[in-house]
């Protein structure tokens, strides 16, 4: 097969709508464990506070969610509570924000749920700090990048300050007293001057005047304010209109970490210390601060020329705020950074108990060893396609159609499995869920020759339950979906064929006029904000110049605002994929899709899109544009739901999940189909009626 050629060009596309709350479905995770923020005992309920979830070094739940991209948080409802990964690190402690809906006492609850497809837009860090006023936020964790949605990273000077040091959450702003970075003037839109808030953890190297936060170019500025070390006293100064300052005694700022709140309140100021006011900081005038007329300077002064005193040590958790905290929201946002036990993870609980198989109600047993697979992630629940060859005395043994094999861990777990095509004068098709894909060192029991007894029904559909599949079309003979969904599908008039060689098994051919229409649900017109990957092999009998065919659509044409589509265009000329609207997706990489089938994914996650063909990825990723909205279509295989553009060719195993793949997912579902030894069965073993093995001869 030709991975890359010069025929084709293919291209997904979306187009813009806002995001919603979105309920949990807990069938795609595996497990769960409760949150309790028991480090909280104000008498102020507070509402959206961004809290911190410490996951210890060895948690189960890295096992689950390699690179954090399987956990979500959720209330007691099941409405999703967003949440930013800060610092992930199987090897030690991460740090993961979330917006608790609402703060009282010790006895708030959420629950993490790991081991699942994360849901849309659920890792988006700027829905954590929005909703609770957050203009800038800033972790340091190995970049000044900015967290909320306003992405206010800020330039570096020259020579940049260091984000590598020790912090209190993860790693810290670093300088010399000649380090900084600055922002750009959009910083200051919405600023009103009277009620606002800053903080930041804050270390010295040594005595002497240094600048936390300024947007003054010197101390006694008409606009703006600033934050800082005032002389070799290692007293804060408050700055704020003209020459106004706040200088107040704390504690020894080269010492250690201190974290320090200002905040503007009506016209006044007070300073907070370790979460506590100073009362001989409170000043209840003269403190209404001008709009600046420059950026915010972090670690130095915000000045276009010489920037001098800057800060001398480290910074970390820098942020600034539209709204005057209160002081159980500043004490609150001290404890959850510096009480480890601020939130309290639970016992973890299996959300899909394992079912034991009884081996010994079996004769015969081998290895299925997944060597086909090198990427770096662990894959949780993937759908891994074994292959059992002609002549294989495993037919010998098992039912006539395959109902009686199994498949379990080494522990005699059950595992999911689907028989795709059972042909014992043939090749057979099976697909399991691997629970762990990692490496090349997988290996499931297939066990088979079940000993006279009736053997129980197993659902295919749990093969594609837990990675967030929506819809799953083998087209072995016919349009059924073999997801847990099983949707409800419909052939045209004239109908399409499903006898013609596929990658696996049959496929799908028309000669132009054929689809299959899948019936639109609650749950399929349900795509506002949603993530969403589509995969399918295609292999087209068009040439020449000047054709669009659609692989997937539910749209009327392309102009048509709700829904996606995913389209084969002719590339001889440019590789444009026609979008929703203005949306349109150029696409760089190209696939000869007249001499072999090609295996394309196009996957849409938090509004970009990013094409893959043959597990590689193809052109750019495309930014911006591409969050879905409700289609009010069902969706077409094969054709638009207008019912131009139509494919002439063939397609296999199309499928659409409810989630973005990660790009060793794409890889390995590439894999797993293409190379014929991705899973390699071992050497029989007999079982005796103690359940014990010896090898056959």
């Amino acid at each position: 097969m030709k991975k890359l050629g010069l025929a084709c060009a293919l291209a997904t596309i979306g187009f813009a709508g806002a995001a919603s709350a979105v309920e949990l479905d807990t069938s795609t995770f595996l497990h769960r464990c409760t949150v309790t923020f028991s480090g909280y005992a104000g008498a102020e309920t507070l509402t959206n506070f961004p809290a911190l979830v410490r996951i210890p070094a060895n948690s189960e739940i890295y096992a689950d969610s390699p690179g954090g991209r399987h956990i979500c948080f959720a209330d007691a409802a099941g409405n999703l509570a967003p949440h930013e990964i800060d610092v992930w690190n199987p090897d030690g402690e991460s740090f993961v924000w979330v917006r608790v809906p609402e703060l009282a006492g010790s006895t708030t609850t959420l629950t993490l749920y790991s081991g699942g497809l994360m849901p849309s837009l659920q890792n988006e860090s700027g829905e954590v700090w929005t909703a609770a006023g957050y203009r800038a936020v800033w972790h340091f964790s190995g970049s000044n990048a900015e967290s909320t949605t306003n992405k206010f990273t800020g330039t570096n000077s020259s020579p940049a300050p260091g984000f590598t040091a020790a912090g209190l959450v993860g790693t810290a702003f670093s300088g010399d007293g000649k380090k900084y970075f600055m922002t750009p003037m959009a910083i200051w839109d919405g600023f009103e001057g009277t009620n606002f808030s800053y903080s930041a953890w804050v270390k010295a190297n040594a005595g002497g005047y240094g600048r936390v936060l300024s947007c003054k170019p010197i101390y006694s500025a008409a606009k703006g304010f600033e934050m800082s070390m005032q002389g070799a006293t290692n007293k804060v100064m408050v700055g704020g209109p003209g020459g106004t300052q706040n200088i107040v005694e704390t504690t020894n700022l080269t010492r250690d970490y201190v974290h320090l709140t200002a905040v503007y309140r009506d016209g006044g100021v007070r300073l907070y210390v370790n979460g506590t006011l100073l009362e001989a900081s409170v000043k209840a005038t003269g403190y209404t601060v001008i709009k600046p007329d420059m950026g915010l300077g972090v670690g130095g002064n915000s000045s276009n020329a010489v920037h001098s005193q800057c800060w001398n040590g480290t910074l970390d958790e820098v942020r600034l705020r539209w709204t005057a905290s209160s002081a159980d929201w500043v004490a609150a946002d001290y404890a959850t950074q510096h009480n480890p036990n601020f939130a309290v993870l639970g016992a973890f609980e299996d959300l899909e108990p394992a079912t034991t198989l009884d081996v010994k109600n079996f004769r015969r047993r081998l290895a299925v060893t997944f060597s086909g697979y090198a990427g770096a992630e662990t894959l949780a629940n993937f759908p891994a396609l074994v292959r059992i060859p002609a002549g294989s005395p495993l037919y010998h043994d098992c039912a006539a159609d395959g109902s009686d094999i199994r498949f379990a861990d080494a522990e005699d777990r059950l595992v999911p499995h689907e028989v795709d095509v059972w042909n014992p004068n043939g090749e057979s098709l099976v697909w399991v869920r691997v629970p762990r894909l990692a490496g090349t060192v997988t290996s499931l029991y297939l066990y088979y020759r079940h000993r006279g007894q009736t053997s129980t029904a197993v659902s295919a559909g749990d093969v594609w339950k837990s990675a967030g599949y929506r819809g799953v079309w083998h087209f072995s003979g016919s349009n059924k979906d073999s997801s847990a969904n099983a949707l409800a599908v419909a052939n045209s008039s004239t109908a399409p064929t499903f006898t013609d060689a596929g990658v696996v098994g049959t496929a799908f051919y028309s000669g132009g006029s054929a689809y299959v229409e899948v019936a639109k649900d609650d749950k399929w017109a349900d795509l506002l904000g949603r993530n969403v990957s589509l995969s399918a092999w295609v292999k087209t009998t068009l040439s020449g110049s000047g054709f669009y065919s659609r692989i997937f659509s539910c749209k009327k044409d392309h102009t048509d605002i709700p829904g996606f589509e995913l389209t084969l265009q002719n590339g001889t000329t440019n590789y444009n994929v026609i979008g929703c609207g203005n949306v349109q997706n150029v696409v760089r990489g190209q696939a000869d899709c007249n001499a072999a089938f090609v295996y394309v994914t196009a996957v849409m996650e938090n509004g970009n899109a990013q094409l893959y063909v043959n597990g590689q990825t193809a052109g750019d990723v495309k930014v911006g544009g591409y969050a879905l909205t409700n289609s009010v279509n069902p969706l077409r295989l094969g054709r638009m739901v207008s019912g131009g553009n139509p494919w002439n060719g063939w397609l296999d195993e199309m499928r659409l999940q409810w989630a973005a793949q990660s790009a060793d997912w794409v890889a390995a579902d590439y894999a797993t189909q293409y190379n014929p030894v991705f899973a390699v069965l071992g050497t029989p073993e007999a079982i005796n009626n103690y359940g014990t093995m010896m090898f056959l001869r």
